[in-house]
């Protein structure tokens, strides 16, 4: 076990992040060892969407991963940090009941491709893309 970040029981240190080996080891998971850390969201639905969008780029082992990173999308290396992640939520419209949208399906996840939508308008832009003989996944 990696001690980095931890205090002598093993757990992690309030005001550390949890290391991502250790979030992608447990499942993109926060259990209850990693509560209490540095952002405090774990659990929030936007942490969980954050998760959602990591594994649909890295995690090849994922359903949807063939329409997301293994179509070659990529996730903007600001984003790979979740504070940073949350603080652009935030501050571009985020609320409990919408669901984050790639302007340009063919584009990355970056601040300037993405916004916030509700999920009727994105079931219609999914049936607009298949319509056009695209392919668009979902988690």
């Amino acid at each position: 076990m990696n001690l980095k970040n931890r205090d002598s029981k093993g757990r992690f240190i309030k005001g550390h992040n949890v290391p991502r080996e250790w979030v992608e080891n447990n499942g993109g998971e926060c259990g209850e060892e990693a509560h209490n850390y540095k952002h405090g969201n774990c659990g929030s639905r936007l942490y969980g969407i954050w998760l959602h969008v990591r594994a649909r780029i890295y995690g090849s082992n994922a359903h949807c991963y063939k329409w997301y990173g293994g179509r070659g999308v990529k996730l903007c290396p600001e984003w790979d940090n979740y504070i940073v992640f949350r603080d652009w939520a935030l501050s571009n419209g985020y609320n409990d009941n919408l669901t984050i949208d790639r302007v340009d399906n063919n584009g990355h996840y970056e601040p300037k491709n993405c916004q916030w939508i509700t999920r009727s308008q994105n079931s219609s832009k999914a049936h607009k893309g298949r319509k056009k003989g695209g392919s668009i996944g979902r988690v």
